[in-house]
């Protein structure tokens, strides 16, 4: 089984840009200084960002950690888990 990266995750973007949908799963909490559960978990379409760093990938709301990121394979796209949260991207 191939190992799934980073490189493997931008490929998939970059391949299905027209056809992303993210559902975010938790997020980065500043009040409580840490991850909590999301309130809303409904799949949408991705809203692209006005600058495209490496942290967001040009994705509003995406968050890459400079430490570690766990990336997996779902049905039609990844899991992407790290200490600023977690989501789904997928077609």
């Amino acid at each position: 089984m191939k190992k799934i990266t980073l490189a493997t995750l931008k490929s998939f973007i970059r391949k299905n840009k027209s056809n992303l949908k993210i559902q975010f799963l938790t997020h980065f909490d500043g009040m409580t200084d840490c991850v909590t559960t999301a309130i809303n978990t409904d799949i949408h379409p991705i809203r692209k960002t006005d600058f495209e760093l490496k942290h967001t990938l040009g994705i509003e709301g995406v968050w890459i950690s400079l430490s570690k990121n766990y990336i997996e394979a779902v049905p039609n796209g990844y899991n992407v888990s790290n200490s600023c949260g977690s989501f789904n991207l997928t077609i």
